[in-house]
């Protein structure tokens, strides 16, 4: 896979948008190495770093080099010029940072070569500039000039964001090992490349919209298949099932939908008994009293009650816990 070298003045900002980019890879990851702060742990880039960076992030398919601003830019620069191997591709990417590291991540992930990978980061704000209704040009939305047997499909989008980076780095993943080009539209935008994650979200597709899918080449009929499985699964997005594994059995029946599961926000899991708070103890009404011969059996009762529990807390106290003293005048 083509390497990624994230270059910015602030580890932290640097590993936040790597961690996000990582978010949307359901596979194997390009190699990616960031060079961020300097020798002495301030702000700044180090050069020499950043050549290390792409030595180390090299696969044999070449290297992008995403940088924040400032003097990163100039540290790269200079990095190339003090890489020892000069066998090593190195392509340095004007893009915007945080787009341009997801778009560059997703598309290494999908086995794209490097200067698809670099002309893709290059392009990652395409799909915001739609959203927001400025021009922009991509060449990733370029017709292609499919033959006149390309496989065709239809599915509508049944997630409620529609394609968002999430479902576009899926649709980019399943794509990956397949020999074949895959366009996708919508019913009022020009075809796309499904290979680029900034020109699927520049769809602007969303929920109940109709895309298009055409391929073409000798895995088409699998290509389309795939996607389709993953519009009709909502990206796992209402199933909580993982929509990957439903590219091998075509898709998931109507019912698989009717029960949404909860969606993750974050990394990890938890283990731990469930504690369900009790619904409060009303207080008692003053108007009801018990009769004068029931009092004393109540207050034997209570008074019995209240030893059992002391008792149990005493025990407790006793294996290791705080001292609990529960004793009571009953009248």
């Amino acid at each position: 896979m083509v390497g990624v070298v994230v270059v910015s003045h602030s580890p932290r900002l640097a590993h936040a948008a790597v961690e996000l980019a990582l978010q949307m890879v359901h596979g194997p990851a390009p190699r990616i190495e960031i060079a961020a702060g300097t020798s002495d742990d301030r702000l700044g880039t180090d050069a020499v770093r950043v050549a290390e960076a792409i030595v180390a992030a090299d696969d044999g398919a070449g290297v992008v080099v995403i940088m924040d601003l400032g003097s990163a830019v100039l540290s790269a620069e200079l990095a190339v010029d003090l890489v020892p191997d000069p066998g090593i591709k190195t392509r340095l990417v004007s893009a915007a940072f945080v787009e341009g590291i997801f778009t560059a991540v997703v598309t290494a992930a999908g086995g794209a070569a490097l200067d698809d990978v670099a002309r893709d980061a290059e392009e990652a704000l395409y799909a915001k500039s739609a959203q927001l209704g400025q021009t922009q040009t991509s060449t990733a939305d370029a017709v292609s000039d499919l033959s006149a047997g390309a496989i065709v499909a239809e599915a509508m989008i049944i997630n409620p964001d529609g394609i968002h980076a999430r479902p576009a780095a899926l649709i980019v993943g399943a794509l990956a090992s397949l020999d074949a080009q895959v366009m996708i539209a919508t019913e009022t935008s020009r075809p796309v490349s499904a290979r680029s994650p900034t020109a699927l979200m520049s769809l602007g597709a969303q929920a109940g919209d109709v895309i298009r899918i055409e391929a073409d080449g000798a895995a088409a009929s699998t290509a389309v298949d795939r996607v389709v499985a993953l519009v009709r699964n909502g990206f796992g997005e209402l199933t909580g099932v993982d929509p990957l594994k439903t590219q091998q059995s075509g898709g998931l029946s109507s019912q698989d939908f009717q029960s949404p599961a909860p969606i993750g926000v974050s990394p990890g899991r938890v283990i731990g008994p469930a504690l369900r708070i009790p619904d409060p103890v009303l207080e008692p009404d003053p108007r009801i009293r018990l009769p004068e011969a029931d009092r004393l059996e109540a207050v034997e009762r209570l008074g019995k009650a209240a030893a059992d529990v002391a008792s149990q807390l005493q025990d407790r106290s006793s294996a290791g816990g705080t001292s609990v003293n529960c004793s009571r005048r009953l009248g």
